[in-house]
């Protein structure tokens, strides 16, 4: 893989991502009419590009402003759905509520596959949910290029969030949040053994390994039970 200009690649390097030549010629003939692919998502109105297809080409996508492409100028920009072999997609994304979101919901953002999809839903669950659409972007392998295209289409009607005793949970449920991890939950145990349980989630700052903005990201997520 590599980064590339759909509107420069020849057929031998689109090839090279793994393109069959027939649609390696499609694309060609494309350009080659005067079409143009503006944003990394117009790939996605290519027919017959699979979706794996799709989601493994899109990070490596990187377009040229039209206003700097020499071979671009005086050429009249053609619908895509003008050319054999493209369709045009006129449905919008849905809103979506980004703790009641199914992977099915996610996917039908642009850029959002299965494997993204996936992950976005196991990440909010290992959290216990999400209580700011910022969060979605902290998903791993989620390009902020992605996050960013779809992040006005993200919602946070409810955060009912599953929280976590401090006084009562193990080391193991503990270290299990995305927050928490062994280090913080080795130094939670430690303390309890040494300092009784806590009477309030603010006196974590007494361990070495938290500060005030490692604890508000972390307050959410916590509770302090007798």
């Amino acid at each position: 893989m590599f980064s590339f200009d759909p509107n420069q690649l020849d057929a031998e390097g689109w090839r090279r991502l793994g393109i069959t030549d027939q649609l390696a010629k499609t694309i060609r003939h494309y350009i080659e009419k005067g079409g143009r692919f503006r944003k990394a998502e117009d790939l996605k109105k290519l027919y017959g590009l699979h979706l794996s297809d799709y989601n493994r080409l899109y990070p490596y996508v990187r377009i040229t402003s039209f206003h700097n492409v020499q071979m671009f100028r005086d050429i009249v920009p053609v619908r895509l759905n003008s050319v054999p072999g493209f369709m045009r997609s006129t449905k919008k994304p849905e809103i979506t509520d980004v703790n009641r979101a199914d992977t099915a919901a996610w996917m039908r953002l642009p850029g959002i596959g299965a494997k993204l999809a996936s992950r976005i839903v196991h990440f909010r669950e290992t959290l216990g949910g999400f209580y700011r659409v910022e969060q979605v972007g902290e998903t791993f392998g989620l390009p902020d290029s992605t996050f960013q295209n779809i992040k006005h289409f993200l919602r946070l009607n409810e955060a009912n969030l599953i929280q976590i005793d401090l006084n009562g949970a193990s080391r193991e449920l503990l270290q299990a949040h995305p927050y928490i991890r062994w280090q913080i939950a080795r130094a939670i145990v430690e303390y309890r053994g040494q300092h009784g349980n806590f009477n309030s989630v603010e006196e974590l700052l007494q361990l070495a390994v938290m500060d005030s903005s490692k604890l508000a990201k972390l307050k959410p997520y916590l509770s302090v039970k007798p």
